[in-house]
């Protein structure tokens, strides 16, 4: 949570802040912002879309390296393959500090054969501040499909030292080992890839071949046949269940590129762009809840507190089980003055959370501001009981003992606080007298 004035400059803190939000206002705001799910744009409907926002990025800021990125990534989801290579190779003239537009347009030239040209891209990039586990990643793959075998070990090597969890690296390590015919190795590569996150059914079929070649038959063939369960209805396009997943599938898709591009916009200070790309994304999927985040922080970026507490309200109404959507909604809470709500909000998290020291510190925090030392302490002794080793607990308690004048729990304290942290700047504050004053 952000700081809250603390002693004479809160002399109204108890009192609750008149613009505050109402119930009823806030209910009013929350159906505003958050429109039923759409359920009626079709597939083609929605490509359409992304491809309209791939191009109204480009066209509002064409100086922005990132919205070249983002508009390159749509049309590659799209399979639009010559806009995405043409929007990532603007993006490269800008020179970006990010790999991502750099592996999205090798990877792309690759797929269309010019592994070259895709080398050579990346290789410029092996020795630079951009480089990143995907980029040896990607380098390795193109060598490999040029038959450089023995350079694309040397760069998974160096790459796995660097990136050791880059799933990619392994993937492409184990397809390598499969050709010069090290089955083991390959396998364990293979695997180690999968437990990354590398589930696609390239490499688990790469994997089930060379399990074959281990004499593991039965294992590749229970492999085999869970895969071939979803190959069958993946590629029968005409299925009402591949259309189905086709949609879910692009639905996520785009809330993903739509939060890439809000990102964009946020970053270019067009803030209504923003917010819109977000609150689309909401009604195509409204339990991706990134978006409310991102909603949050854009209302609060634009001091626009009374909105982003209906994104916080919203969001812990979604996901009452986690405990920091209770304090995020009681830092906006604060920051508008409803301490009071800010206050009860935290108390409903020591209820739900009772092993949960943060927001008993908050409390404290709370507790300090309208002058109440008595119970500041009570509440930072619960949350020291439950973390020990928080050096902040030990400051707000030095604070409270030193307002109650009570030198020995002052000294114990801060005793503490700077075994914790022996450089921390506020142990001479807090020390010197003049910070009495």
């Amino acid at each position: 949570m952000d700081p809250i004035p603390t002693g004479q400059e809160t002399p109204n803190v108890e009192t609750k802040n008149p613009a505050a939000i109402s119930p009823a206002s806030l209910e009013n705001m929350r159906r505003e912002l958050f429109p039923p799910v759409d359920q009626s744009t079709s597939v083609e409907q929605l490509q359409s879309e992304l491809s309209s926002t791939a191009e109204l990025l480009m066209s509002q800021f064409p100086r922005s390296p990132e919205a070249y990125h983002v508009a390159a990534m749509i049309f590659s989801e799209l399979k639009q393959t010559q806009n995405a290579e043409s929007a990532w190779r603007k993006c490269i003239e800008f020179r970006p500090t990010e790999s991502g537009p750099y592996v999205g347009l090798a990877s792309l030239l690759m797929d269309k054969g010019g592994d070259e040209e895709a080398i050579s891209l990346l290789e410029q990039l092996r020795g630079s501040s951009v480089r990143t586990g995907e980029v040896f990643s990607e380098l390795a793959r193109g060598l490999i499909n040029l038959g450089e075998l023995e350079k694309a070990k040397l760069i998974l090597d160096d790459g796995i030292r660097e990136f050791p969890k880059e799933a990619g690296l392994w993937r492409n390590k184990g397809i390598l080992e499969t050709q010069v015919r090290e089955f083991e190795n390959a396998e364990l590569s293979l695997r180690r890839s999968i437990e990354l996150g590398d589930r696609t059914n390239s490499t688990v079929n790469a994997l089930v071949t060379v399990l074959m070649r281990n004499q593991k038959a039965e294992e590749a063939n229970r492999i085999r046949q869970a895969n071939l369960v979803e190959k069958e209805v993946s590629e029968s396009e005409k299925s009402d269940t591949f259309q189905i997943d086709y949609e879910i599938a692009l639905r996520k898709v785009a809330v993903r590129l739509l939060r890439l591009s809000s990102a964009v916009a946020v970053k270019e200070i067009k803030f209504e762009m923003a917010e819109r790309f977000l609150t689309r994304a909401i009604s195509l999927i409204p339990n991706e809840l990134e978006c409310y985040m991102d909603l949050s922080s854009l209302f609060r970026k634009t001091k626009r507190l009374d909105k982003a507490i209906a994104c916080q309200v919203e969001l812990l109404d979604r996901q009452p089980e986690n405990v920091l959507n209770y304090i995020n909604l009681a830092s906006v809470a604060s920051q508008t003055g409803d301490f009071e709500f800010a206050n009860r909000t935290l108390l409903n998290a020591t209820k739900r959370f009772p092993e949960v020291p943060y927001p008993l510190g908050e409390l404290a925090r709370f507790a300090l501001a309208k002058g109440d030392f008595e119970g500041a302490r009570a509440w930072l002794a619960k949350a020291i009981s439950l973390e020990p080793n928080n050096v902040e607990w030990y400051f707000m308690s030095a604070m409270v003992a030193k307002e109650k004048g009570n030198k020995e729990e002052f000294s114990l304290m801060m005793n503490q606080a700077s075994k914790l942290a022996p450089n921390d700047p506020r142990l001479n504050h807090y020390r010197d007298p003049a910070s009495n004053h």
